[in-house]
């Protein structure tokens, strides 16, 4: 496989990769569900036979 870049944007949102691939979709997507309930929003999108893990977190903006 070609190599992954870290970041994608989709939808217009930048996404990070978690840096692994994942043979199996439920294990991508437990890996995904422990992300979310750290805040993150997370998906898991197919790469090949395999899948990834991406990831954004939500920053609060605001005035001090």
């Amino acid at each position: 496989m070609s190599r992954i870049d870290r970041f994608r944007e989709i939808d217009g949102k930048r996404y990070a990769w978690d840096g692994k691939v994942y043979d199996a979709r439920f294990e991508a997507v437990e890996v995904a569900e422990g992300f979310m309930k750290e805040g993150f929003e997370a998906r898991v999108e197919s790469y090949g036979d395999s899948y990834l893990v991406l990831l954004r977190r939500h920053l609060e903006v605001g005035l001090l």
